[in-house]
């Protein structure tokens, strides 16, 4: 009686073992049932400085005859950070727009409403007063304007001399 006690042990460990592996075995898949992970999203990093579109510049370089109460208008090849295009209302040319008649030892006061397009690209600006007739005006866009990635003008730029 004593041997059968102990080969029915073994038995039964065989059975549980087998039932395990069984278990085991139906919860793995195999790599083809798997799902495939999409890629990731393709990221372009901007780093490309904003430009002025030169044929969007109103008035436009070299014009003569302008008219005393006229809005200046420019736009960029990509969107500007709008926070970043300010003017002045008084005659320091501390403002990312300047309009100046003496080299810019002085500017031009420029009213505190900046009108932009939808697009973010393009901007009005109006003089606080009319300008003086038969005036020699630069505009001066400073580098300090960027666009949506951070990235600034390459240096300061003079787009438009206008009378």
């Amino acid at each position: 009686m004593n041997l059968q006690k102990y080969a029915l042990k073994p038995l039964v460990l065989t059975i549980l073992l087998g039932s395990m592996v069984v278990a085991c075995s139906s919860d793995e898949t195999s790599e083809k049932d798997s799902p495939v992970p999409e890629p990731d999203p393709v990221v372009e990093i901007d780093n490309a400085s904003p430009n002025v579109v030169s044929n969007a510049v109103v008035p436009n370089n070299g014009g003569t005859g302008v008219s005393i109460g006229t809005s200046i208008k420019f736009a960029f090849n990509e969107p500007i950070e709008v926070s970043s295009v300010t003017t002045a209302l008084d005659s320091t040319c501390g403002a990312t727009v300047q309009l100046s008649s003496n080299n810019f030892a002085s500017c031009v006061p420029l009213r505190s409403q900046i009108y932009r397009g939808n697009d973010n690209r393009s901007f009005t600006v109006y003089p606080v007063g009319n300008l003086d007739y038969n005036t020699k005006f630069e505009l001066k866009l400073k580098k300090w304007i960027q666009d949506n990635a951070g990235n600034y003008l390459t240096n300061d730029l003079i787009p438009i001399v206008f009378t």
